[in-house]
């Protein structure tokens, strides 16, 4: 296995839809690599960790601590910035303030 492939990290299954509907919105633009999209709208940008809907507790609505790596829950402790889970487009845009029709 080269450098390259160790590296490469996995993608959660619902990433290649949430990023292709946004990339089809007017005024949103969508970096990858970024663990793992980084979002621009309106001059702001947003770090987004993408769950899959299985990743979230039925009980508490919440991404369970057992879905999130190591690193993600370091970063939850530390990072003093803005950073969102997301497990759907729908909930990007909510969080964004982009309007959509409802």
């Amino acid at each position: 296995m080269s450098a390259h492939n160790r590296r490469r990290q996995k993608v959660d299954k619902n990433q290649q839809g949430i990023v292709g509907y946004l990339r089809g919105l007017p005024g949103i633009t969508v970096q990858l690599g970024m663990d793992d999209i980084l979002v621009g709208y309106r001059m702001f940008n947003y770090w987004f960790e993408l769950k899959t809907p299985e990743s979230v507790s039925k009980r508490t609505g919440e991404i369970r601590e057992s879905a999130k790596k190591a690193s993600q829950k370091s970063l939850d402790r530390t990072w003093t910035g803005q950073r969102n889970y997301a497990t759907t487009a729908k909930e990007i845009l909510d969080i964004i303030g982009y309007p959509i029709e409802r």
